[in-house]
């Protein structure tokens, strides 16, 4: 911590007394532990391994995005056509489920692989006809190589606004922009810059936004870069048949 006065940090004065007393103790030295960020930044580390290992052990897409709620900001990676099908058909659920306007930000090109995984949503034409789901193609955002975030992010606010019209929750965002990345449309730069103004605008607008980012398997440098701006990255996708 950059100041000296732990009282901003909002915990109970009690807390920070036991800390202070755990951090002088030869327990916390045996562990590494010098002063109350280790301590901090420790239990924070082992909070993600549980966390993974709590990912590691559903059985189903399904049990991951039932957890999702509006403010998360998310990564998932899949291997092939069946694997994205389920993610993008769980997420779509979840979206009607939580009162949401389900946003689809695609490539012109791949339109037809998200109507697949869509299908067997019920009334979906009526879903699409009362804008329910909404396409919104990534080709129509992109310029000169580079993403037109501001005019994306406008987007957003516009389709808010549609979905408190229609006395809905919010949005749930499925995002596509890693195949413009592949397509070298525009290059990996571009789409973590992307990455962290949509983190911001999830993290400013916690009760109206979910955002799920849909990539194939990642390099370990491009899964450090887009850490930074997501909640959770999960790793091996988990489909019906377990995880993979």
């Amino acid at each position: 911590m950059g100041r000296r006065d732990w009282g901003y940090v909002n915990l109970p004065k009690l807390l920070l007394k036991r800390m202070d007393k755990f951090v002088e103790s030869s327990q916390a030295r045996k562990i590494g532990v010098f002063n109350k960020s280790q301590l901090v930044r420790k239990l924070v580390d082992e909070f993600l391994v549980e966390q993974e290992k709590h990912y590691d052990n559903m059985e189903s897409i399904d049990e991951f995005i039932n957890e999702v709620e509006y403010g998360d900001h998310f990564l998932i990676t899949y291997d092939d056509e069946k694997q994205l099908e389920d993610v993008v058909y769980a997420y779509a659920k979840r979206g009607i489920v939580m009162s949401a306007i389900n946003v689809i930000v695609v490539m012109k090109k791949d339109e037809l692989r998200i109507l697949r995984a869509l299908k067997n949503i019920k009334n979906l034409d009526s879903l699409f006809n009362s804008e329910k789901i909404i396409l919104i193609y990534a080709d129509d955002t992109i310029q000169d190589g580079h993403i037109l975030i501001e005019s994306i992010l406008k987007k957003l606010d516009d389709l808010y606004e549609l979905a408190k019209r229609k006395s809905m929750k919010g949005l749930y965002i499925h995002g596509f922009y890693s195949q413009a990345m592949l397509d070298k449309r525009v290059s990996p730069d571009e789409v973590y810059r992307l990455e962290n103004k949509l983190h911001e605008h999830a993290r400013k607008n916690a009760f109206s936004i979910s955002i799920m980012c849909l990539y194939r398997s990642l390099s370990k440098s491009i899964e450090a870069k887009l850490g930074r701006d997501h909640h959770v990255i999960l790793k091996r996708v988990v489909t019906k048949t377990g995880i993979r």
